[in-house]
């Protein structure tokens, strides 16, 4: 159930298998998306190893590629996502339970794929205000236990109205 992304038109060549297999031996899960195009998704979540700044330079041998990303409760750090903030055909980016703050989001502005990012847990604030409005299709963002506040949440909604702010158990 991939979105209508034309992103997904697009054919990829294969990843670097090299480059996939240091990833794995890193604690990463490689998985294939389509039948029919290399598009992968990466996730880290469940890795017993510690995140890298060197993690960050290999996952960017795959930015053609790699459209999930999860490295929920992966301390992940702000200079993590400069880097983070050059695959640009993240479809769908966890970073849900990192430290990271409004500094490291910034860098994310550049992700024009982006539909859905999951920031729970993290300590930004105000800084998705102007955060959202650069990720043109952008249509969820979990925002629940940060330090967003009602004001913030209220003021997203009323600029985004297409967009899917999820801020609080349900």
């Amino acid at each position: 159930g991939l979105d209508k992304n034309s992103l997904f038109n697009r054919k990829v060549p294969p990843p670097d298998q090299a480059v996939v297999d240091s990833l794995i031996n890193r604690g990463f899960v490689i998985n294939p998306l389509m039948k029919d195009n290399y598009f992968i998704d990466a996730n880290y979540s469940l890795s017993e190893y510690t995140l890298e700044a060197s993690d960050m330079d290999i996952l960017l041998k795959l930015k053609e590629q790699l459209v999930w990303l999860n490295l929920g409760n992966s301390k992940v750090k702000d200079a993590y996502l400069e880097k983070i903030g050059l695959l640009q055909n993240l479809v769908k980016l966890d970073l849900k339970g990192n430290e990271i703050t409004d500094a490291g989001i910034k860098h994310l502005s550049k992700l024009e794929n982006l539909e859905s990012l999951n920031l729970y847990g993290t300590k930004i604030s105000k800084g998705v205000l102007e955060l959202v409005p650069q990720l043109t299709r952008l249509k969820k963002i979990y925002l629940w236990q940060t330090q967003v506040t009602s004001e913030n949440i209220a003021e997203l909604k009323k600029e985004n109205p297409g967009l899917t702010v999820i801020y609080e158990r349900e």
